[in-house]
């Protein structure tokens, strides 16, 4: 943490500089470990993006938001999943057949 003045503060986290400052009065003391070399982090990121990383489920989340009703192998760009490069997953060809899809882990 850093004082930019009188009232605001720049948060550093593992994963970069928060783009926004934060008030005094939205903070609270941290009495912790920090298991990260604060001093050599440059980039600046929003706090959206240090929440994202810092959430242990995001491929499960990502997986839930990219989903495809193929009715077809989902070999090609048309298939959602495989667009974004990502294997069907349980969420994927809920109206159709599953066994048809060669997109997805065995």
């Amino acid at each position: 943490i850093g004082r930019v003045n009188k009232d605001f503060y720049e948060i550093v986290c593992e994963f970069g500089i928060l783009n926004d400052c934060l008030r005094a009065c939205d903070l609270e003391m941290y009495h912790g470990l920090i298991n990260f070399n604060y001093v050599s982090i440059k980039n600046k990121i929003s706090l959206r993006e240090a929440a994202r990383k810092m959430n242990k489920r995001t491929q499960d989340l990502n997986e839930i938001e990219i989903s495809c009703d193929c009715n077809g192998a989902c070999g090609d760009k048309r298939c959602k999943c495989f667009k974004s490069n990502i294997k069907c997953n349980s969420h994927c060809h809920l109206k159709s057949n599953k066994n048809c899809c060669k997109n997805k882990d065995n």
